[in-house]
């Protein structure tokens, strides 16, 4: 408890029953992020079928199946929306040009995408082949824009930093307050979503930036398609059309997405365990809970790739850089095996210092001064 008496704080700490309650919501929370950020847009491809060049349809219990278009006119970039017949159905969907692949990924769940761009005239095909299940699905390609939605990244994006932005306000009026409940409640709901805005931005820099330095190798970039915050729709990074590219080629640029973070990940924990690393944090917990959070942020997304490998989640980032790795299969994924299992020693040691970071810094805004 604080010299000034406040309670509210120290009672988040006590008991393993608050404990539980904290994991709970924490999942809770995070259920609903995952909800939010993949909400359906079985709408949005229904809307881009009727201008379309192609609708493509797979049915139900066929292996494959292909449509051709041809164009007349060069096209700045096709739009293309897909989804399987059914969840947890995998598809693969190609787009060729004459003999030259544009275009190759999977389909695991409604989604929609702009496929390159300066696309000149002539017959293009479009191939969707049932990977897992046998439900079928649908793939359209137009010229037409998708149409404007508000995507649950964006709700999700807005409401964290419009509360970052109100609980500061209240810091402000609250910090001079003889109210000591107010003054901590208000500092410690700033500090959580300030730490929450800055690893989000952080894993989504080096994420989207993994993607980016893949395609800046290989001349693909494009900065000005890029939008790696998500402000006008989903977090990207914006490619360019160009010859087509080997599998290893487009592995790097796929795999870049998750495996730059794990990366950075692993050389903030190098400086996060050096002497120098451990000297700062022993002296400001604050840059204790911040550091050891962007370390466990980093690396901690990397369980959805545990979950692919298993065969219990669908990732198409993971699946295909799997299926492009050059290699035989079973040696990339025990190159996987071992980066997580570099990862899961690592929260091993992060974790219960991030939590006594925390702890102290909850004992610290439960003391604030009056003035």
């Amino acid at each position: 408890m604080g010299e000034d008496g406040c309670r509210v704080p120290e009672k988040l700490m006590k008991g393993p029953a608050r404990g539980v309650l904290v994991i709970l919501m924490a999942g809770l929370c995070g259920a609903l992020a995952f909800w939010a950020s993949r909400l359906d847009t079985t709408p949005e491809i229904h809307e881009l079928a009727k201008n379309a060049f192609c609708v493509l349809e797979l049915p139900k219990g066929k292996p494959t199946a292909s449509a051709s278009f041809t164009t007349s006119r060069a096209v700045d970039r096709f739009h293309v929306g897909a989804r399987p017949g059914a969840k947890r159905q995998r598809l693969s969907l190609s787009v060729y040009a004459g003999k030259e692949l544009l275009y190759r990924g999977p389909v695991t769940q409604a989604t929609n995408f702009s496929l390159t761009r300066n696309l000149p005239p002539g017959t293009y095909t479009v191939t969707l082949r049932q990977e897992t299940g046998n439900h079928g699905g649908l793939v359209v390609v137009t010229a037409e824009k998708p149409p404007v939605h508000v995507t649950g990244w964006q709700i999700l994006s807005r409401t964290l930093l419009g509360g970052l932005l109100l609980s500061g306000i209240w810091t402000l009026i609250a910090r001079k307050s003889r109210n000591p409940r107010r003054r901590a409640i208000s500092a410690y709901t700033f500090q959580m979503l300030l730490l929450a805005v800055a690893v989000l931005f952080l894993y989504l820099l080096f994420h989207e930036g993994g993607h980016a330095l893949g395609e800046i190798l290989y001349g693909r970039f494009d900065f000005a398609r890029s939008d790696f915050w998500g402000i006008h729709g989903h977090p990207h990074s914006g490619g360019t059309s160009g010859p087509p590219l080997e599998p290893w080629q487009q592995a790097i640029i796929t795999g870049g997405g998750p495996m730059l973070p794990t990366f950075a990940g692993w050389a903030f924990f190098l400086f996060w365990a050096s002497r120098a690393g451990r000297s700062m944090r022993d002296r400001r917990p604050v840059v204790n809970l911040y550091l050891s959070a962007i370390v466990a942020a980093l690396i901690f997304p990397s369980v959805v790739v545990a979950g692919c490998l298993i065969g219990i989640l669908n990732d198409g980032e993971t699946q295909s850089f799997i299926s492009n790795a050059p290699g035989p299969g079973w040696l990339v994924q025990a190159i996987l095996w071992g980066v997580l299992a570099a990862n899961a020693i690592i929260l091993w040691r992060v974790s219960p210092e991030l939590w006594r970071a925390w702890k102290k810094q909850v004992r610290d805004l439960s003391s604030l001064p009056t003035r």
